[in-house]
């Protein structure tokens, strides 16, 4: 936070100063030590609380991110609590309004249940589905492991062939560097293109008028799309 370039130093140059009243510290170890009250009994090994521009930060045992309680051994025990009761709470809601008389209709609650429930139920079980992709039924049996590296290997997925697409970041101030010179307005050339995923398909375009398909969704992304459409620009200006 504080050393030459780090956070502190960014957020005065980007004017984004930062909430430290607001901060959070997790320490993520599973290491322990033993209780010195109960012999043959360990527990947590202690977590230090860190201090920048004079506010002490003390740790936490569990901070939500992104909606997902990270605790600090990471055995995620405190999300499944959560999850298990708003998956109840979702239930028992799903059944007041699908009462036989007056309810909702049963082909619709099942609509409302899918789109809605299960989503929100399931939301970050790559993380809590420990025993959804494993042979075994127990953790003798090898049973557990949906974490996403679990995943990887379950599909055989090796993640240095999966595409990497780098985020393109600028300063605030940035200006581009290419200056457009034209004698005067009736001379400007507007070139409008794009690329899109349709039906199954990918492919970009250049009005007036130019279209290229690339192929199948499962072979070409939006971002070669949006190039080809770029490409296809040029060529129509050309022709100009």
């Amino acid at each position: 936070m504080e050393m030459e370039g780090g956070a502190l130093e960014w957020s005065r140059d980007h004017y984004a100063e930062f909430e430290l009243d607001k901060m959070a510290l997790l320490c993520v170890t599973q290491r322990r030590e033993q209780d010195p009250n109960y012999r043959g009994k360990s527990i947590p090994a202690p977590r230090p609380s860190v201090s920048t521009r004079g506010h002490w930060i003390e740790s936490t045992t569990s901070y939500k991110f992104l909606g997902i309680i990270v605790d600090q051994e990471l055995l995620f025990r405190e999300q499944a609590a959560n999850v298990m009761a708003k998956g109840t709470k979702y239930i028992l809601a799903c059944r007041r309004m699908s009462k036989v008389m007056k309810g909702v209709k049963g082909r619709l609650m099942k609509k409302l249940y899918e789109v809605v429930v299960i989503p929100k139920m399931l939301y970050g079980i790559n993380v809590l589905g420990t025993d959804l992709i494993g042979k075994g039924k127990g953790k003798k049996d090898n049973g557990w492991g949906s974490l996403l590296h679990r995943l990887l290997a379950e599909f055989n997925i090796d993640p240095r062939n999966m595409e990497k697409i780098e985020p393109l970041r600028h300063y605030p101030k940035w200006q581009p560097d290419v200056i457009i010179d034209a004698k005067d307005d009736t001379e400007d050339v507007c070139l409008y293109s794009d690329g899109s995923g349709l039906e199954g398909g990918i492919g970009g375009a250049a009005k007036k008028t130019l279209r290229f398909h690339l192929g199948k969704v499962t072979e070409h992304t939006v971002y070669e799309g949006e190039f080809v459409g770029m490409i296809l620009a040029m060529e129509l200006l050309k022709g100009e």
